[in-house]
Formats: structure tokens, sequence, C-alpha cells
């Protein structure tokens, strides 16, 4: 093998010329990255002129080695960015979900007004204690699910959702009969009910339920609790009123029972996905409103990802499992 010669300041690129080298733009790599190992250079320097060329390349080697990781921690930056982006849709999204605000009126609702929830068969929802679900969360299982299949789909697992998960985790009745939309109707019993002109907001339900000046009869505790229920929980949509929809059930509060109500919030939740993702497509939608039972909705896609997650919210929630 050959001497290697001393190094010498005309072998040391001076500080002023050290991207002339690299004029096509890319990162350059000194050569004591390169894979054999080997370096031109010897770094046996002796006197004062060696000392100059010792810290002329060590200058000039950190410099182009700075300047690498900056290139790769900016290329990484983008990168994350890029991800960020598209897995979550970019619009604005407010809903009327709000876990905070029914589990507020549970918690608020006296002995005698539990009781009648109870009895009326819809004891289960006084079970709920308050679970903070992100929106961010849910809008990124909605873009990882299939309305049409009604199933999530992550990379190689797809996990189906039915009525019945709804029924496992809310414990509401299941297999009954069929609650067929009837907003006329249902307005309109609402509205004679308790003499109003037109459909209140849902805060107007709640405070009922609050107040302590005023005692309400049985189907007037039930009634109100359970458009609180629907409204901010079950089936919340994008007003601040409720849903016409299914109020006209309330006629008869004893049947409400009697009412396949798991598929009712499920088909619910099926179409307030479908709309959140139809929305998101048109450019023009600055925001868009995701209705439907968020909690439901999140606890289907951990309980089916982890049985042992499950477990665990249930015992938490004091949901039945």
């Amino acid at each position: 093998m050959g001497k290697l010669r001393k190094a010498s300041h005309w072998d040391v690129p001076v500080v002023s010329s050290l991207d002339s080298a690299d004029s096509g733009g890319e990162a350059f790599v000194p050569n004591d990255f390169a894979e054999d190992g080997s370096f031109p250079v010897s770094m046996e320097l002796s006197g004062d002129e060696g000392g100059l060329d010792k810290a002329l390349l060590k200058f000039y080697l950190n410099r182009k080695v700075k300047c690498l990781k900056r290139k790769l921690s900016s290329a990484s930056r983008r990168n994350v960015r890029q991800k960020s982006s598209s897995d979550y849709p970019t619009c604005a999204t407010f809903t009327r979900y709000s876990g905070k605000f029914f589990s507020g009126v549970v918690d608020g609702l006296c002995s005698r007004y539990r009781d009648v929830v109870q009895r009326y068969g819809m004891g289960c929802l006084l079970e709920f204690v308050r679970t903070e679900v992100p929106l961010r969360l849910v809008k990124w299982l909605a873009s990882r699910f299939d309305v049409l299949s009604s199933e999530f789909q992550l990379k190689k697992k797809f996990i189906p959702m039915t009525k019945y998960d709804i029924h496992d985790i809310l414990d509401l009745p299941v297999d009954g009969e069929p609650l067929v939309c009837d907003a006329e109707s249902g307005r309109d019993f609402i509205l004679s009910h308790f003499n109003l002109t037109s459909i209140p907001p849902v805060s107007f339900f709640a405070n009922k339920l609050k107040s302590t000046t005023v005692g309400l009869p049985d189907e007037d505790v039930f009634i109100c609790f359970m458009i609180v229920a629907f409204s901010s929980f079950l089936c919340p949509n994008s007003s601040l009123s409720p849903s016409p929809k299914y109020l006209h059930i309330f006629r008869d509060c004893p049947s409400v029972r009697n009412y396949d109500l798991s598929k009712f919030v499920y088909e619910w939740l099926l179409s307030c996905i479908k709309k959140f993702k139809d929305s998101t497509k048109v450019a023009s939608k600055r925001s868009v409103t995701f209705g439907g039972c968020h909690y439901a909705f999140a606890l289907v896609s951990q309980c089916s990802i982890c049985p042992f997650l499950a477990q665990r919210h249930a015992a938490l929630l004091c949901l039945p499992f």
C-alpha cells in the first residue's frame, strides 16, 4: 500500500467555497461517510501549518454534517405534515354531541326523577358517566369507515359494526318494534303537550329537569329526559332544537322500551357518517356537522380491536358487557 502524503492547505477547501463543490444543490456527504471507511487525507498533521489545516478540515466537515442534518430534518417535517393532512378531513367540523352536557343532566336528577326513568325502562342511560371522546379521533375513524359495508377498514383489518354492537355498549332495547320517523306527528305532539308554538332548544327540556320549584308529572320527566338523551347523546343533529323525527314515540311513554332503539341509533349514526364524508369532499364547504353517537362509534372500534380494552372500558363506565 502506498504511503499517504501529508495534507496541506491546498487540499482543504476554504470556508468561502464550501458550496462550490455542490453546485447541483444536493446534500454533500463527506468521504468519511463512505462505505469502505477510507479517507483520502491523512490526519497526521504537525506544526503551525498542520494545526491550521486540521482546524479548517474540522470546520469544513462540521458545516457539511450540519447542512446534511438540516436537509434531512426538513424533509422529515414535510413528510409528517403531508401525512397529517391526508389522514384527517381539512374542513372545520362542529357537532351537537355533548357527553358533558348529558352527564350533567344525569347527575342533576333527583331520586324521584331517576326512579321514573328506571320505571319506564331506560335506566341504562342513567349509568353513563362523563367520558370525553376527542372529535379528532371520531373524524379519523369516520375516514376509515365504509358506510355501505358498515365496517372499519384499517389496513388489513376489517371491523364490522351492527346494531347489536350499539346494544352491547349502550344496553338500549334491541329487536323490538321498528321506530318509523314521523316528524309532523312528533312536532304536533310536543307543541300541544307543553303548550308551545315552536319546538324549543334542548336547554328548555334540560332546565325543566333541573328546576326545583315545580315538580313535573312522571310522563313529563321521562319525555324531557329522553329528548335530552336523544338530542345531545344518542342522535344529535345540527340544530339546537331536538329533531321531530322521533318525538311521536312519547305519546305512549311505557311503550318506548318496546322499540328497537339500538337499530334507530345505529342507522342514525350511519346516516351522519355518510353526510359527513360527503361534505368533506366538497371544496366549497368551510364547515361540516358530525352528528350521531360519538361515544358508541369510538367504543365499537376499540372493543373490536382489543377485547381487553373493551372489558376495561365497560368496567370504568359501569356498562354491561
